[in-house]
């Protein structure tokens, strides 16, 4: 997996990101962790992590691509709080069958447990631990992560980081908490991603459309004859197509459908 682990610790750690990221702090308890995002002040994604407390710091699992513009944004809001952040590049993240015994951490996926446990170490570990489809058991499932949401743009509601227990509604604010919260209240959530299935490999961008040729939604991630999609559930129970070919959609039973009045 290209992640990255950042260690996040100083006096005031973990009130810093508890007053900046989605997910709540205080949930963090033994060999456990938070699915987490931040937004933007308007309630846009930026960056989705896990956060894991250890002792008296955090741990931040990341996408690598994501690193160097998640730091800039930390440095950015940290001021004059005491709180610092290190890069950890010894360790190293594995999606892994069950616990690993000499990881650092090594914990339950904290969004499905289909995506099975997430395992922080130095060393390699065996080969039959490592749950080898994690891409395509997320991409099946229309599951987005990193890359597949569009920095500042992306609504978290709609990539299913309510069902996937990245966003708090009981804690303290946070940034882009009041969007986040408007929209989850007027529960009128028209998009959703969802899985697509296809003989023939999509690219990011191909819209999808319906037999009467109205665009109903766009790719947005693909992984062979899987994509996942943008999708406006209001077609649903419709025949879909892209590039005029027909294609297959897949809505997880996770996935809340919303009101599409």
């Amino acid at each position: 997996m290209s992640r990255t682990i950042i260690k996040i610790f100083g006096e005031q750690a973990e009130s810093f990101l508890q007053n900046l990221i989605t997910g709540d702090i205080k949930l963090l308890q033994g060999n456990q962790a938070i699915y987490s995002c931040l937004l933007s002040p308007r309630g846009r994604y930026q960056f989705d992590f896990f956060v894991i407390k250890i002792n008296d710091y955090f741990l931040i699992d990341i996408q690598s691509s994501q690193v160097s513009k998640f730091l800039e944004t930390l440095k950015y809001r940290k001021l004059i709080t005491k709180v610092d952040f290190k890069i950890l590049p010894e360790y190293k993240v594995y999606t892994t069958k069950t616990k690993i015994a000499d990881s650092l951490i090594s914990f339950a996926d904290p969004r499905l447990e289909l995506l099975g446990f997430r395992s922080i170490l130095q060393n390699t570990p065996k080969a039959e631990d490592i749950l080898l489809n994690y891409d395509e058991i997320r991409f099946k499932n229309a599951i987005p992560e990193g890359a597949d949401f569009t920095f500042d743009k992306s609504i978290p509601i709609e990539f299913g980081m309510d069902e996937l227990s990245a966003l708090s509604y009981s804690k303290g604010c946070y940034m882009g908490q009041e969007f986040t919260n408007s929209a989850k209240n007027k529960l009128v959530i028209r998009k959703r991603v969802i899985s697509i299935i296809s003989n023939l490999p999509l690219s990011n961008g191909d819209i999808i459309k319906n037999k009467e040729d109205t665009a109903v939604g766009e790719v947005i991630a693909t992984l062979g004859g899987l994509s996942l999609a943008l999708f406006s559930m209001q077609y649903k129970d419709e025949d879909i197509f892209v590039n005029n070919q027909k294609v297959e959609k897949y809505i997880p039973q996770w996935i809340k459908i919303y009101s599409i009045d």
